[in-house]
Formats: C-alpha cells, structure tokens, sequence
C-alpha cells in the first residue's frame, strides 16, 4: 500500500513536470527533449527504483532462500530424512521428497541468479559460486573424493572445498544421479576400493555428504542475505543511497548502469548461455550440445528458466506479483514518456513465461534431436520465428531475443545509457 501511494504521488509529481515541459517550449514532440526536462523527476524515480529492488524484490527473495537453504540443512528435513531412511521399504518416496526440497530451493536460487546486484557479483562471483557454481560444472570426481575424505574426518570443512565439489549443483548429483560407482582416474587413491564397497555403504556415505553440504550452503544463504541488511553489509543502503555521502557509488547513473548490467543476465544468462549454447544458437562447435543444458541431472532446466524470468518481470515492474506493481525500471521509461515500451517489455516477457509454462516436451530430447543441416537449419527458422517454432527449444531462444534486442535497443536508448559491459559485442 505505501508503495501505491509513492507510486501515485511520484507519477503526478513526473504528469507536472512534463506539463512545466511543454508550457515552457521544451518539448514539441521529441522524446529527448523530453528526457532532458525531468532531471528532478528522474532523480526520485531512479532513487524510488531502488528502495523497490531492495526491500520488496531483493531482500525478500534472499530472505526466502535463506529460510528454506536452513530448512533444508535441519536434522529434521527431507534429506535427513532420507538418509535416515535408507534400506526402508520407503526409501524411494524419502529420496522424492528429498529431490523435491531440492527443486524448491533451487527455484528461489533461480530467481536470485537472475539478479545478481551488488555482493553476489564481487570478486569473481566468488559468493555466488560457493552456493552455485554452474556453467562451471559440477566435478562428479571432485564430490566423489570428497565423500571418502568427509567420511574419514570428522573435522572435514566443506566450505573450504572447490566450488565444484559443494552447492546446489553438487546436492542434484547426489541426489539424481543413479550410478553410485566414482568418476576419478585410478590414479585417485582415496577412490580405488570405492567401487568394490557394498551399495548400501555407497549410499549411506553419499548421503552423509549431503548432509554436510546442506549445511554450507545454508550458511552460505545467511551470508549472502547479511550483506544486505542493515546489521551486516548493509549493500541496500549503499545502493538506496547512490550518489550521497557515504554510498561506493558517485552518481545515481552509476548504480543504475550496475543494476541495469546485473538484469542483463537475461540476455546473458538466460539467451546465450541457457539456451543459445544447448542448442547450437550461441557458439557450441557442434550442431546441438545437450550435455551443456543446465541441471541436466534433474531434468530442472525449464523450472531454472522460468524463475530467472519470473525475477527478471519482477525487477522491471517492481513486484512479483502480476497485478501488483511499484515504482521500478518500467517507471522509468514512463517518465521520458515511452508507456508503450514499458508495455511491450512486459508483454514480450508474458510471452516467453507462457512459452515455458506450457512447455510440453522433453527440453533435453528436443536439443539432442537437432543433428543434421537440415535440423540446425530449422532451429535457426525457430528461432526468427518463434510463434510458429517446430523445435520448441528454439523457439524459446527466440522468444528471449525478443526482449533483449529491446533492451539493448530501445529501452538504453530512452534512459540514454551504453551497452552493460556484460554484453557488449554480443551481437545477438
């Protein structure tokens, strides 16, 4: 409610500055003239953009992560539950529910990583890793070795490990994958009686493991959610303040020209990584690379990209709710009298949820299936022309580079900013 009414007085404040505008001769129609009257009204627009990202999309959504990531490292959680429950006659449903929890956390974590403003981008991405380190995937040896290490030291620090050997990308191995056997060379010496060891053994080690990289990645989770408040980092601040005393940022343009190249993860993330390498849109070296979807193990791929989406709708209209809304990015591209593309925005964004939601087919068979001229040829034809795609998978990357030629275009062409660093010479 309180946003509603900032919203409200805010966009009177921004209908009098473009009336000043035109009595005083500064706008006979041409937006940048327009853009260029309404410094004082863009200011707080800017300013009420980021109270919004923070305490209604940021903040709550790294609250919910840390939440369940607790949740699921508690002694009395579905994976502990299942590890308790190995050899039962209900082991299979226990690993189920344990797979599902999975799934749940790892839908909150979608949405953060398709946001990744401020501290979860410093230093190489270094905090984001240690709770998710896809592309760089998964080593099946790395997490193998560890099992044996865990087990045979009671000390054993996960959070000291490689990245590839902990997180949420090493939980789905443990808990989707079937083959209990190792993944190293023989050379691996912590690893050459493994195989010959009985299955129950396996999978009770395993799942110790598991266990104990639950337990990381929830304090991971609160870490994360501490450089945000006030009684930690206090990264909200920072970013709320731009331009004052005290914020590492100068100039309000400066914070935005950040946040702006955070959100760009859908052209980056989402469009070329997601989906352009799977399919051999982006630069793979093959007709088609199925082994580069994403969460191939569970099978979680459109259930990843639905939520970066669903994060991505949220931070550019102020909520995640669809009939709700609060001073955002769109808001800012009212301001310079540009309501269509804010519209258009969203809309082609509701397209691309609805393409994943009705998702039919297997994401992973679709890609695999495109192995001939003729197939990559089609997939090109479906991706130009998504709304009539024959290879679904294609026709979603089209529907992606829908909304980022927008952005790339237009949308930083209104708010008079360059292309992120992320993205530039990216000509897709």
């Amino acid at each position: 409610m309180k946003n509603q009414l900032y919203r409200i007085l805010l966009l009177s404040f921004v209908v009098s500055c473009f009336t000043a505008c035109v009595n005083d001769g500064g706008s006979s129609g041409d937006n940048s003239v327009t853009t260029q009257n309404t410094s004082g009204a863009d200011d707080a627009a800017t300013a009420a953009f980021f109270t919004t990202l923070a305490d209604d999309i940021i903040l709550p959504t790294y609250s919910r992560f840390a939440s369940q990531a607790n949740a699921l490292a508690a002694t009395n959680s579905a994976l502990a539950g299942y590890c308790a429950g190995l050899g039962s006659p209900n082991e299979s449903v226990l690993r189920q529910s344990a797979q599902q929890s999975w799934r749940d956390v790892m839908a909150t974590w979608q949405q953060i990583e398709a946001m990744p403003v401020g501290p979860i981008a410093a230093n190489s991405a270094n905090l984001r890793n240690r709770v998710y380190s896809w592309p760089d995937a998964v080593s099946q040896c790395a997490v193998d070795r560890d099992v044996v290490l865990a087990s045979e030291n009671d000390s054993f620090a996960v959070g000291s490990r490689t990245p590839q050997a902990k997180g949420l990308d090493a939980l789905e191995y443990l808990l989707f994958s079937d083959d209990l056997n190792h993944h190293c060379s023989s050379q691996v010496t912590q690893l050459q009686t493994w195989n010959s060891r009985p299955e129950a053994e396996r999978k009770q080690l395993r799942c110790n493991y598991v266990l104990l990289v639950a337990a990381d990645i929830a304090k991971q989770s609160d870490e994360l959610l501490d450089t945000w408040q006030a009684s930690g980092g206090n990264f909200r601040a920072d970013l709320i303040g731009a331009g004052s005393e005290g914020s590492s940022f100068a100039s309000q343009n400066e914070a935005l020209v950040a946040v702006l190249d955070a959100l760009f993860f859908i052209d980056t993330g989402v469009k070329d990584r997601k989906l352009g390498v799977p399919t051999g849109l982006s630069t793979c070296g093959e007709a088609s690379c199925p082994d580069q979807v994403e969460s191939i193990l569970s099978g979680n791929v459109i259930n990843n990209l639905t939520n970066n989406v669903l994060a991505f709708r949220a931070a550019f209209t102020g909520s995640f709710d669809p009939l709700k809304s609060a001073v955002s990015l769109d808001d800012l591209l009212r301001l310079r009298n540009f309501n269509d593309l804010a519209q258009q925005v969203v809309a082609d964004v509701d397209v691309l949820l609805s393409a994943l939601q009705n998702y039919s087919t297997d994401f992973i068979d679709d890609i695999a299936a495109i192995d001939t001229a003729a197939e990559v040829a089609e997939c090109a034809n479906s991706a130009t022309t998504p709304a009539s795609a024959t290879i679904p998978a294609c026709g979603l990357y089209g529907y992606a580079k829908i909304i980022t030629d927008n952005l790339k275009g237009d949308v930083l062409t209104v708010l008079s900013l360059q292309l992120p660093n992320s993205v530039e010479g990216d000509s897709d």
